[in-house]
């Protein structure tokens, strides 16, 4: 329904704003194209070696590799071969991955983030995405629930440019307030399971982005990731970091903590945007003083 008539996410001057506003930035230059190339390859090498070597832990568990994906059902032929179409990768904080995530925080995505949710905020996801050719659209939702302030803030980078074709997240702007929560939840909870009227009357944005772009979005804002159809087999791949503020602790973060077990609750903003750059996480109490 929104595919068909979705405009395309374009470029922020004023990030911050964008996401203030509109509750979703688009960032050029977030990340180099040889880094995000590099990464790529991380990502795809951490994956397989996950799925050979299986942990036992159901996807979504703290000690899992894998977070659980929301996602609608697969196609009918990913069911017939068993296919697995979409992973949530956890990574390990490897030598690709430090250094990329420091190049994308010592620029404009790690400023944004600073607007947003402070330089105390807690890193709360370091993952990647991968949608397969084949993989079902998400049904569309929020990353948390609706609060009166944005709480919780996500960035995601392509590593690859991301085509019409290959599923690109839609993103409806404005839709991190009460009333679009309350409208969206009400079409779920009605006979057809959607609210047709809020969806032909909602600002749906495409992130079709090139490599090493990046989006920034408050985590409150509906969205959903597309069907990957894409004719000549390429995965859709993004490498992505959430942010919590520190006034967050009360909070209920329903959403899929999609951090390896190991670095929960030792690394914050400030402290990875520094000069240093990523080191080895060590577990600690971070208090609420900036």
């Amino acid at each position: 329904m929104l595919a068909s008539v979705t405009q395309p996410l374009e470029h922020s001057s004023s990030p911050v704003c964008d996401v203030r506003s509109f509750g979703v930035a688009r960032v050029a230059r977030a990340m180099s194209e040889q880094t995000a190339s590099s990464l790529l390859d991380e990502v795809l090498d951490q994956l397989a070696f996950a799925q050979e070597h299986v942990t036992g832990f159901e996807d979504g568990e703290e000690h899992s590799q894998f977070s659980a994906v929301l996602a609608a059902a697969a196609t009918d032929a990913a069911i017939a071969t068993g296919d697995e179409t979409r992973w949530d990768l956890r990574l390990q904080l490897t030598e690709p991955v430090r250094a990329a995530l420091h190049e994308l925080l010592r620029g404009p995505v790690g400023e944004a983030l600073a607007g947003l949710a402070g330089g105390n905020a807690a890193l709360h996801e370091l993952a990647a995405g991968v949608s397969a050719p084949g993989a079902a659209p998400q049904v569309l939702h929020p990353d948390a629930d609706w609060s009166a302030s944005g709480l919780v803030f996500s960035a995601f980078v392509a590593l690859q440019d991301v085509s019409a074709t290959m599923g690109p997240t839609l993103f409806l702007r404005e839709t991190h307030t009460q009333e679009a929560h309350m409208a969206h939840a009400a079409g779920v909870a009605g006979p057809e399971g959607v609210n047709r009227a809020f969806l032909a009357a909602a600002d749906a944005r495409a992130a079709l982005l090139r490599r090493g772009e990046a989006v920034v979005y408050d985590r409150r804002l509906l969205h959903a990731g597309g069907r990957n159809a894409s004719a000549v087999g390429e995965a859709r791949v993004l490498f992505y970091v959430t942010f919590a503020r520190v006034d967050t602790e009360d909070a209920d973060l329903w959403n899929a903590y999609s951090l390896r077990s190991e670095y929960r609750q030792t690394m914050w903003l400030e402290q990875l945007r520094g000069s240093e750059g990523v080191e080895e996480p060590h577990r600690q109490t971070k208090t609420n003083a900036p």
